[in-house]
């Protein structure tokens, strides 16, 4: 995972500025019902877990060979800056957080064991908030792509809400 991880000094304004240029999509990924995992398994397995899901992230973005940077926005918050063309990255967002789903209700499986065991009263999913833009400034795209992940979450979670933003 550590070299997923974008320097701290990535999420500054400048510095995000400076390498959104040269993408054309950025997208918020949530955890839903995040909380429930730390207040039943504890934060070190909810950092495990937020460590495993940025990791699964990255992979799918090679496996489509994507051009991407990835970093962890905040809390279960990861964010995305991606260069693909508008219809390509939505539809790999969408089989993203299918397979997200897929793979978060395997993986808190695993944690669901012995004392844990009766845990497990909820399903883990990922909202995903994207936004693809030509010349924009980050914040515009920022504000369009969070507002997205929240109504995806409002909406019940497990989906994608993709904003194109024209100059």
């Amino acid at each position: 995972m550590k070299d997923i991880i974008i320097p701290d000094n990535w999420t500054t304004r400048t510095n995000i500025n400076s390498y959104i240029k040269d993408f054309n999509s950025l997208g918020l990924i949530g955890l839903d019902r995040f909380i429930y995992v730390n207040d039943r398994f504890g934060h070190i397995v909810g950092d495990e877990m937020i460590q495993d899901f940025i990791d699964e992230i990255d992979k799918e973005f090679k496996n489509e060979k994507i051009n991407v940077k990835l970093c962890r926005f905040g809390g279960d918050t990861i964010m995305f800056l991606a260069q693909s063309y508008a219809k390509d990255i939505l539809k790999f967002s969408e089989n993203l957080i299918k397979h997200l789903d897929t793979f978060l209700n395997n993986k808190i499986k695993t944690y669901a064991v012995g004392d844990y065991k009766d845990a497990l009263d909820f399903k883990m999913s990922a909202s995903l908030g994207l936004a693809s833009y030509e010349n924009f400034e980050l914040d515009n795209i920022f504000v369009v792509a969070d507002k997205n992940m929240y109504k995806a979450k409002i909406e019940g979670g497990n989906r994608v809400i993709h904003s194109t933003i024209a100059s």
